[in-house]
This record gives structure tokens, C-alpha cells and sequence, in this order.
């Protein structure tokens, strides 16, 4: 697609040559060079980037693949109101808008970003990564040629001033938006809190937050940055976020949790946590802050291990004790989890065995000691390290004098007791509650898991790609304001799937919002865009599990065709204006 401006050939570049094919002219440029060993040279690689404007010679129209080469800082500034491509795609720009509004994002945002450009590239950015699952700023220009946009005139701004955006926005703005956004829940009954962390990796050394530690994808080959989230999972909707250095685990990190709920002037919350939380002197400070606890636990699990104990064999057939919405048997003992400690209560240990569960583990457990036995048969004779990581546990290793591995055998007793506790799980609650309630309170972080899940996956938040804190805390604050929008989105989809009773491949996020990006406009004839086409079926199923029905659709549609043609207007009268003084 060529673009409606023209700029200099430059000529004086080798890279840069021409072919004619008529009737037009058309310029490459050489992107690299492969080397031919059967002619032992090189040859150029080359890409079409243009062609020649046919009144003047010394000019050139670029391409898309131009604008993905030089960026858009290559273009006149004045396009970058009305340069865009003839068909643009306005389906998910018009959902995020509609859930802006409905959040009040857009007030909450003017009152912490003052500056409306700064607010503006803050929402694109937002959008560009829910649309494009990346975080690269260089491709925005590419991804806003095709899109309308929310900055100021509709204006695509280059990486480098999105690149100044993200260092200009400050910490003190960002703890306005949070305040702002969790000032008006509901704190007058009990809210359920489930809080999960992720960690995030990062290249640059210079990010104060970045250190070596734990990271929860198991890959371990640089500095890491810990994120952690609330979210209420009774309203489904993230609360707020928070980074913390690599090296800190999150059992530490919890009572700094606890005490920034109370900041916020949550007092009435029960958290519903992980067994990554799981420690004596954490639940004993929730005590002490008068919140309660939801915490998942191992059913071999050293401090809760006997009480599971007590459980095997009175509950896992008895039909009385099935939850059938997750076909899990459950029962509930009421213990102490610490009797020889005064600080402690009575706890509802929620006692759980599936038995599909159990066969997969168990069957998971024997495939990974056949792999590692594969994998020790090749050791033989050779140095290892001693340790073996993890799985050593399940194996006798018996080592020369230099190191060298001899044998192996397993050890059958740990792995028969393992798969013995296979199936089994717990759930600790402060509060009285029956297996089933805890189980499904226990499920609602599904959502919280999805939204982290979507950050790093959907949003394309995986990694950091930023040299400066500043700007990482930006990337952050954008990608938390993405999860409220993309959790908004998966919410209402499934919502409407549980309606419906039926399941259909388009109704994910992912899937959703490519079919959402192929309702388009379109510039036509008279050089001014129209609605490209009416929405398809899928396309009007999905909008109306998103709260938006055809006519509000296409009214939305019709108003960013007003939009864009005023602007192309205004600089069009504005470009004759300026040639008729350069004339005069």
C-alpha cells in the first residue's frame, strides 16, 4: 500500500537503486546480502520500498515497508494527521473505547496525565499491544497506519516521541490513576482479593529493579523483575499492581501487600492466595490485621500432611461428599494448623481428591522418571553435577572419585509415596465456609490467572524492552490499564458462552479481536472513508456479548469516518493555503 505522500529520492545512497517497469518506476532497497558459493559472491536482498512520482523524478511515494524500515520520523510531520491507510480496521477500537467509557478510564486518566499528547500515546500504546500482542514502540507507526487512533487529532506519533512519552510520565501520576481507580469500589462488604505474581525478564542493567532470582518460568539466564496484582473476583476486575525486585520471594513480599490494601482503604477483604504464600508468620499477620485467607496447600504438605491423613478413606466415594461442578470429592476438618503457638485459631481445612487428577499425575510422574532414566543412561562414565536438580530425589547416584557418575537406581519407596498422594489437595480458610464455597472461591482466580496470563501472552508483556526505570514503570502502568480493558473483554465473552450453553472457537480474546479487527472503513472514490461493510454474524455475536449492538456499532463506525474525513479536509485546505503564499 502506498502511502499519499512523497519525499526525496536519495539518490546519493547506494543502497537504494530503481526499475522501470512501466509504467511506473519503482525503488529498492537493500536490506542484505547473501552469499552464493556456487558464483562465490555475494547478492544483494532487496525489498520494494516505493516508486518514483510520476511529475517529478527527484520524488519518491513510499511504501508500508518503507515506513516499517525508517519509522514514520522518515515521513513529513504534517502526514501524520492524515496519512493512513485506505482501509483501516475500527472493530476493537471501537469495543475499547466503549469500556473506557463505561470504567471512566478516560476521567481517571485526565486527572493523572495532565498532558494531553502524554494521554493520548498512553491509550494507543494500550490498544497497540491488546491488538498486536507486542510492546515494541518501533512497530506502533505500522500498527497506527491502519488504525484509528485516540491521541490528540488522530495523530500517529513516531518511537521517539513515544520513546519521550515513557520517560516523562512520572511515578506521582501513576499513583494518582490507582487512587483514583480504586477509590470508588465498593468497600462496605467483604471483598475477595485473589493476589498472583509473575516474574518478567529484562536485558538492561541499568533497571534498578532487575535481579537475579526465582523467575517463574524457570528460565534463568538474566535478571528478573517481580509483578504482583490484586483482583477482585466477585466484581472481576484488577485492582491494582506492584513491581519488587527479583530476588524477593513472595512469601516476604505478602504483609507489604497486606499493608497497601489497607492504603487503600480496603478493610473488609479476605485474600485468596497460592501456596507460594503459604507461611506461619503470614497468616498470623493477616490475623493481626483482621483479614482473612484463602491459601491453597499440597495434600503432602508437611504442616497439613497429617490432617489429610485423617481424611483418606471416609470422603472420596461418597457421593454426599461430590462437588459436581468440578466432579472433586471434599470434606472439611476444623483444626489448628500450630497448636503449640498461642497466636493461633481454629482453621477449616478443606480436604480435596480427584481422581482424574490422580491418574494424570501419577501417569506425568512415570513418564518423567522414564525420561530422566534415558537421560542418566547417558551420563555414564561422564562428570555431573552432584544434586541433579529436583528430580536427584527419585534416584540412588553413586559417583566415582573424580565425579564421574557409576550407577543409578531409583528410589521405588519415594516414588510409591508420591504417587500415593497423588489427587490430593487442601484449601485453609480463616473463615466457616463448606468445602464446595471454598473450592469455588478458590476457582474464582481463574480470572486473575487469565488476565496475568493475557499480560505476558496477549499483551506481548513477557519482557522488558526498556533501558531506564522511568520508562519501565510506563511500559507497567500501560500494561495494567491493558489487562483491565483485556479482562473486561474475557469476562463479558465467557459470560455470554455460559449464557449461549454453547462453545465457539471465535469467542476468546485472541480469536475475538482478530475477527473484531476485520470490521473495517474504507476510502472510496471521492476520497473521503465509508463503512467498508455491515457486520458479519460472528462479528455481531461477539459485539453483543461485549454490550454493543449493531446500531451502536455502526454509529461509532459512521463517527470515525466524520472524524477522519474532517481532518483530511482541514489539511488539505491548510496544504493549499500554504501553496497559494508560496505562489504569491
Amino acid at each position: 500500500m502506498y502511502l499519499d505522500v512523497t519525499i526525496p529520492y536519495p539518490d546519493d545512497d547506494p543502497k537504494f537503486t530503481l526499475k522501470n517497469l512501466p509504467p511506473h518506476t519503482y525503488v529498492y532497497y537493500e536490506v542484505g546480502r547473501d552469499y552464493n558459493p556456487v558464483k562465490q559472491h555475494t547478492i544483494p536482498r532487496r525489498v520494494t520500498v516505493g516508486k518514483i512520482d510520476g511529475k517529478d523524478a527527484s520524488l519518491m511515494i513510499p511504501n508500508e515497508k518503507y515506513v516499517e524500515l525508517f519509522g514514520r520520523d522518515a515521513l513529513p510531520q504534517d502526514s501524520f494527521t492524515i496519512t493512513r491507510s485506505t482501509t483501516l480496521s475500527v472493530g476493537t477500537y471501537i469495543v475499547i473505547k466503549k469500556i473506557i467509557s463505561d470504567y471512566r478510564l478516560d476521567e481517571i486518566l485526565t486527572t493523572a496525565i495532565r498532558d494531553e499528547r502524554n494521554r493520548g500515546v498512553f491509550i494507543d500504546f494500550a490498544a497497540y499491544e491488546l491488538i498486536t500482542s507486542s510492546n515494541v514502540a518501533q512497530h506502533f507507526g505500522s500498527f497506527a497506519y491502519r488504525h484509528p487512533t485516540f491521541s490528540p487529532g488522530m495523530r500517529i506519533y513516531s518511537d521517539t516521541v513515544i520513546g519521550e512519552v515513557f520517560e516523562e510520565i512520572t511515578c506521582d501520576e501513576r499513583q494518582v490513576f490507582l487512587d483514583e481507580w480504586n477509590k470508588d469500589k465498593d468497600k462496605s462488604k467483604i471483598i475477595y482479593v485473589s493476589y498472583d505474581s509473575t516474574s518478567r525478564h529484562t536485558k538492561a542493567g541499568d533497571i534498578e529493579e532487575a535481579e537475579f532470582g526465582k523467575p517463574k518460568d524457570g528460565q534463568t539466564d538474566g535478571p528478573i523483575i517481580n509483578q504482583g496484582q490484586a483482583y477482585d473476583t466477585d466484581n472481576r476486575v484488577p485492582l491494582f499492581y506492584e513491581s519488587y525486585p527479583g530476588s524477593i520471594n513472595d512469601v516476604s513480599m505478602l504483609q507489604y501487600l497486606v499493608e497497601k490494601c489497607i492504603a487503600y482503604g480496603y478493610l473488609m477483604l479476605c485474600f485468596i492466595l497460592d501456596r507460594g504464600y503459604f507461611s506461619r508468620e503470614n497468616l498470623f499477620y493477616m490475623d493481626s490485621k483482621n483479614y482473612h485467607f484463602l491459601i491453597m496447600a499440597k495434600g503432602n504438605a508437611k504442616f497439613i500432611r497429617s490432617l489429610v491423613e485423617s481424611a483418606m478413606g471416609m470422603f472420596e466415594l461418597e457421593r454426599k461428599f461430590l462437588i459436581k461442578k468440578f466432579l472433586t470429592q471434599g470434606t472439611t476438618i476444623v483444626r489448628k494448623l500450630f497448636p503449640d503457638d498461642p497466636r493461633d485459631k481454629l482453621r477449616y481445612v478443606h480436604v480435596y481428591f480427584n481422581d482424574v487428577q490422580a491418574s494424570i499425575e501419577r501417569r506425568n510422574l512415570e513418564r518423567s522418571i522414564f525420561k530422566w532414566e534415558k537421560a542418566l543412561s547417558k551420563c555414564i562414565g561422564k562428570q555431573v553435577k552432584k544434586g541433579l536438580g529436583g528430580f536427584a530425589a527419585y534416584f540412588d547416584l553413586k559417583y566415582d572419585e573424580d565425579g564421574k557418575l557409576l550407577s543409578f537406581e531409583t528410589r521405588d519407596d519415594v516414588i510409591e509415596e508420591e504417587k500415593f498422594w497423588a489427587g490430593y489437595f487442601a484449601i485453609v480458610s480463616s473463615m466457616e465456609m463448606t468445602a464446595e464455597t471454598a473450592l469455588l472461591r478458590y476457582k474464582g482466580r481463574d480470572c486473575n490467572e487469565k488476565t496475568f496470563l493475557g499480560d505476558k501472552s496477549f499483551l506481548g508483556n513477557n519482557t522488558y524492552r526498556v533501558d531506564s526505570d522511568e520508562a519501565k514503570d510506563t511500559k507497567e502502568w500501560i500494561g495494567f490499564f491493558g489487562e483491565i480493558i483485556q479482562n473486561k473483554i474475557y469476562t463479558d465473552l465467557i459470560d455470554a458462552e455460559e449464557l449461549d450453553g454453547s462453545k465457539s472457537n471465535y469467542m476468546s480474546v485472541p480469536a475475538a479481536i482478530a475477527e473484531l479487527e476485520k470490521y473495517e472503513i474504507s476510502r472510496q472514490g471521492n476520497g473521503k472513508y465509508h463503512i467498508d461493510h455491515p457486520l458479519t454474524k460472528q462479528q455481531r455475536k461477539i459485539m453483543e456479548a461485549l454490550h454493543l449492538d449493531k446500531d451502536e456499532v455502526k454509529n461509532e463506525a459512521q463517527k470515525i469516518c466524520d472524524q477522519i474525513n474532517e481532518l483530511i479536509k482541514q489539511a488539505k485546505e491548510k496544504e493549499d493555503k500554504k501553496e497559494k503564499e508560496q505562489a504569491s
